[in-house]
């Protein structure tokens, strides 16, 4: 993997077995997917680096780098996870399960009969005699 990255620079060919051992204790250091994409001729630390030669400093800031986008990506997943799983239980009740709830509140915090201002409830009731609505007369 060494020799991939270092093969983008004509000038590395009088390398020394230290500085290629030390890339590669450099590299070890990363998941195996940052290492790789750093020795990329095209994608990797040769598109940035405009020295003769890649320092170690180098190779390590590229891959620092890299590894923290990755990093960010896994933070972001685990975060939707746990979202989901905690919403997951509120999600999972049943309708008539939800309507107690929401009964059991609206009984707790506003006395029968009464809205949140303290007025009394204006609900709507079925006509009981169908035949005598004007609506249906007109639409016969």
């Amino acid at each position: 993997m060494v020799a991939r990255l270092l093969s983008v620079w004509p000038n590395a060919t009088d390398v020394s077995k230290e500085y290629i051992g030390g890339i590669a204790a450099v590299l070890r250091e990363y998941p195996r997917i940052v290492a790789y994409r750093c020795c990329d001729p095209v994608h990797g630390l040769a598109r940035e680096c405009k020295f003769p030669r890649p320092l170690i400093s180098d190779v390590a800031a590229w891959c620092d780098r890299e590894r923290a986008g990755m990093y960010r990506i896994i933070d972001r997943d685990d975060l939707d996870r746990r979202t989901i799983e905690g919403r997951r239980g509120k999600e999972m009740l049943s309708a008539d399960e939800r309507r107690a709830e929401v009964a059991a509140v609206l009984k707790k915090y506003w006395p029968a009969g009464q809205t949140p201002a303290g007025e009394p409830k204006k609900t709507w009731q079925p006509p009981t005699d169908l035949t005598a609505s004007p609506s249906l007369k007109a639409a016969e």
